[in-house]
């Protein structure tokens, strides 16, 4: 998603090397932690970044407090 921008839902399981239903259970969480976003159910899913993980995914990009 990084690269491509966006990845439609169906290639998930195989880039994950999952079964479909495992696929949707990891898709979903995402979708609930706001780590992926989707116009709707059926849309491609894109990367995004909530404030809440970027101190630990890019540590000391941006300044603490």
């Amino acid at each position: 998603m990084l690269y491509r921008g966006e990845i439609p839902r169906g290639e998930i399981p195989g880039l994950l090397d999952v079964t479909e239903r495992q696929s949707r259970r990891i898709t979903s969480v995402l979708l609930e932690q706001n780590i992926l976003l989707s116009k709707s159910p059926r849309a491609p899913l894109k990367l995004a970044f909530p404030m809440k993980f970027v101190s630990q995914w890019m540590p000391g990009l941006f300044p603490e407090g």
